[in-house]
């Protein structure tokens, strides 16, 4: 893991540091990474997991239980696999 600080998040600042580096790259899906060439970008599953919370948020709570199956189990699904990777 490597973190870099930078005044901006502009994409450039991305580019320049990570000038000749190949492989996976792991962001919290900002556009600005987009400008990094020869990567594949990767994302979060803390990211994943929220989005996954906030659309059973944003349910009513009659319709959890009918339209929510889905993103429940993907919510279980992705908590899941944050603990057992945090083993």
């Amino acid at each position: 893991m490597l973190y870099d600080y930078q005044e901006t998040r502009s994409g450039k600042n991305a580019e320049k540091f990570l000038s000749g580096f190949k492989g996976y790259l792991q962001v919290d899906g900002y556009a600005g990474y987009h400008k990094v060439p020869n990567v594949k970008l990767v994302g979060c599953m803390a990211h994943a997991r929220r989005k996954f919370d906030e659309a059973l948020k944003v349910l009513p709570s009659s319709k959890r239980l009918t339209s929510g199956v889905a993103t429940m189990e993907g919510l279980n699904t992705v908590t899941n696999y944050i603990a057992l990777s945090a083993t």
